[in-house]
């Protein structure tokens, strides 16, 4: 069903909703190839792959594709109203939205909140994987705000400047051992190759198999227990690079596999509880009403595994209310897109884009109030740039005479 509906929007050159819809393809062609059919894709982190639960697998794969063919229906149903949607030659000729020292500083934010939440000997070097902060609310604002800054950093109009803030980025959350870090790399690479489609692809083919390269260098490092940038480096340089190499396969069955197996075994052993689903979903700050210690302390599997938001949403709505939820949220959004949006232009289908995919990539392995707020951040700042293009904060008098033109 999703292959055909991916089908006939790329007939109809709707580009935006094949990129979407290619997203399942994705994901559960990965887990159907390496675990269906092939058998590496089982090697995985944790204990918690059964062979005999092939059908509850099957039952989760079914749902992440359910959920994007409501997102798909929302757009058919807009779709009807407003009409205006991307011609391949605007996709794909170069542009730049032309950042400049402030749009570059803005993308440097993750950096700040990074080197604000832990000391510099703890991110230079540690003798355990794990990190302690005491200033855990700043690192909170560095993984909210990453993704965004992932996708503006290939706009910065400066070359020099603009890879500086890549690399900049990329060390600090490889500094933690995240595999932020990783992704902020394949997005980068990902734009240059596929969208910007800037001339020099084999720096951005470079970047991309650097990137599959320290992800394997960061899951090693966690087997040793080491962490910090100091150990990234010399393990990436020095270490062993066929076990670096048999990390990578591992990591992209962490990355893709490992949400199927998460999300069916929270499926069957927890009941979603209904305070929980509230305070995961709605915007509270946690500045004025926090309960994320007992939060994540009950709403884990065991440390640094926390439940699926997409699965504790599945458990506790069940899913025809879960598809239904989705379904109205992402016509509200699209309407809303209509009134506000005067622009259809490159920047504007990869904020979109990034309206429906990432908030869900992120829920798939983190938890439901991670998920939401990065929602929240992708929705405001899509709909703070349209209200901008469109002139909402242009002074009256400005407005007026433009619409008189």
């Amino acid at each position: 069903m999703v292959l055909l509906i991916a089908f006939v929007f790329y007939l109809n050159r709707r580009w935006l909703e094949v990129c979407i819809i290619g997203v399942p393809l994705l994901i559960c062609g990965y887990f159907l190839l390496s675990v269906g059919i092939f058998s590496f894709g089982e090697n995985m982190p944790f204990a918690y792959y059964d062979h005999s639960r092939h059908d509850e697998y099957g039952f989760v794969s079914a749902m992440m594709c359910l959920h994007f063919f409501a997102v798909m229906v929302a757009f058919l149903v807009v779709g009807r109203y407003d009409k205006r949607y991307y011609l391949a030659d605007q996709l794909g000729q170069i542009r730049s939205l032309g950042l400049g020292t402030a749009g570059a500083l803005f993308c440097l934010l993750p950096v700040v909140f990074v080197t604000l939440s832990l000391s510099a000997p703890d991110l230079w070097y540690r003798t355990s994987f794990r990190y302690e902060t005491g200033a855990s609310n700043l690192l909170r604002f560095a993984d909210l705000l990453v993704l965004l800054s992932a996708i503006l950093i290939p706009f910065i109009r400066n070359r020099i400047l603009k890879y500086a803030v890549l690399v900049a980025v990329t060390l600090a959350f490889l500094a933690l051992g995240s595999r932020t870090a990783i992704v902020v790399l394949i997005i980068f690479s990902v734009m240059n190759l596929f969208v910007l489609q800037k001339t020099r692809t084999w720096l951005s083919i470079v970047i991309l198999i650097a990137a599959f390269w320290l992800l394997g260098v960061v899951l090693l490092l966690r087997s040793y227990n080491l962490g910090g940038l100091f150990a990234v480096l010399e393990t990436a340089f020095t270490g062993d690079y066929a076990a670096i190499g048999e990390r990578m396969v591992y990591g992209l069955n962490y990355n893709f596999n490992l949400s199927f197996v998460l999300i069916a075994e929270l499926l069957s052993i927890t009941r979603a509880d209904e305070r929980w689903f509230y305070y995961g979903v709605l915007p509270l700050p946690s500045a004025f009403f926090d309960m994320t210690e007992q939060y994540d302390a009950l709403n884990r599997f065991r440390t640094n595994i926390p439940y699926s938001g997409f699965g504790y949403a599945l458990s506790y709505l069940g899913p025809v209310r879960y598809l239904a939820f989705v379904f109205v949220s992402s016509l509200a959004f699209l309407a809303a897109r209509k009134r506000v949006s005067k622009k259809r232009d490159i920047f504007e289908a990869i904020l979109c884009f990034g309206v429906f995919v990432f908030p869900f990539i992120i829920l798939l392995q983190y938890n439901l109030r991670t998920g939401t707020r990065i929602a929240y951040v992708f929705l405001i700042f899509y709909f703070l740039l349209a209200s901008w293009q469109s002139g909402l904060f242009a002074p009256r008098k400005q407005r007026s005479i433009g619409s008189r033109v």
